[in-house]
C-alpha cells in the first residue's frame, strides 16, 4: 500500500481500493487543515507526472506520496514570487529564435518560435489561475492585462510575417517589439512584488 505523509506526518489514508492516484488526492482534500491547500505532490520525491495521475494506487505499493499543504496565500507568495524568472526564461526563448531568424536557419527557428509562443501562453494562462486565487483588491494590482494584449498584437504580427517567410522581418519585430515587452512585463512584476508585503523580492 502507498504510505500518505501529509505535512511530514505520517496518515492513515490509504488508496488501495480507489481507481486512480487522483482519486486518492480527493480523498486527501478532506484530510488537510481546513483553509488549506495542496501545494506541492511528491512519490518518493520526485514530482508527480501528468502520467501518475491515471495510476492505480496499489500499483503504488512500497512508495510514500508526500503532500505539502499551505493557506492560498502562500502558495500565492511562493508561486508568483518566480513569475520574473519564468518571463526571463520566456525572453532568452525568443531572443534564441531572433538570433536564427536573422541566421537565416528558417527550420531552426521556425521550431523555436512555436516552442516560445507555447511557453509564453502557458506562462499566460498559468499566470491568470493564479490572480483567480487572489482577493479582488490584489487581483487589480497584480493585473498585467495591457501587457498582455500588446504581446499578443505582435505575435500576430510575428506569425503573419514567418507565414510570408519574411524571416529578417521577423527577428527585427522580435528584437525591436517582443523583446522590449517582456523586458517591460518583468519589470512591471519586480516592482509588482516588491510593493507587494511578504513576497520573495527578486
Amino acid at each position: 500500500m502507498v504510505s500518505v505523509r501529509i505535512d511530514g506526518e505520517q496518515s492513515t489514508i490509504s488508496g488501495e481500493h480507489l481507481p486512480r492516484l487522483i482519486d486518492l488526492i480527493e480523498v486527501i482534500k478532506d484530510h488537510i487543515v481546513p483553509g488549506h491547500m495542496i501545494t506541492a505532490l511528491h512519490i518518493d520525491g520526485r514530482t508527480i507526472s501528468d502520467e501518475d495521475w491515471e495510476i492505480s494506487p496499489r500499483y503504488l505499493a512500497g512508495t510514500t506520496l508526500e503532500v505539502t499543504t499551505g493557506t492560498p496565500a502562500q502558495y500565492l507568495k511562493e508561486k508568483v514570487s518566480a513569475a520574473p524568472e519564468v518571463i526571463d526564461h520566456c525572453y532568452f526563448m525568443f531572443r534564441s529564435t531572433r538570433k536564427a531568424f536573422i541566421d537565416g536557419d528558417s527550420q531552426s527557428a521556425n521550431h523555436l518560435l512555436q516552442e516560445a509562443v507555447d511557453n509564453l501562453q502557458a506562462f499566460v494562462s498559468w499566470y491568470r489561475t493564479m490572480l483567480e486565487l487572489m482577493p479582488e483588491d490584489q487581483r487589480l494590482r497584480f493585473g498585467i492585462d495591457p501587457e498582455i494584449t500588446e504581446m499578443g498584437e505582435t505575435l500576430e504580427r510575428i506569425c503573419m510575417q514567418q507565414l510570408t517567410q519574411s524571416w529578417k522581418l521577423t527577428g527585427d519585430t522580435i528584437s525591436k517589439a517582443l523583446e522590449p515587452q517582456l523586458d517591460n512585463l518583468h519589470s512591471r512584476m519586480r516592482v509588482i512584488i516588491a510593493n507587494e508585503p511578504g513576497y520573495k523580492k527578486v
